[in-house]
């Protein structure tokens, strides 16, 4: 289970002021040269005992889900 994960994305100014705005204790997003980055935090876990960790990726997808790319990704 990954305790980290970063993505960056290429967007408007516009949009990217909108996607910071979905940022949470979970996951900040910031505006960069282009776009935006967003960094999820969790808590890291073995294969094995996955059960003991927060999914970093989950935080970030949950996010992600609210951001409004559909429109600029043609």
């Amino acid at each position: 289970v990954p305790a980290k994960v970063q993505a960056e994305f290429t967007c408007s100014a516009e949009t990217a002021k909108k996607m910071v705005a979905l940022s949470n204790e979970k996951v900040t997003i910031t505006e960069c040269a282009g776009g935006v980055k967003a960094l999820a935090i969790g808590h890291g876990a073995h294969g094995s005992t996955p059960e003991k960790g927060k999914n970093a990726i989950a935080y970030l997808m949950q996010v992600m889900d609210k951001m409004p790319l559909d429109k600029e990704l043609a």
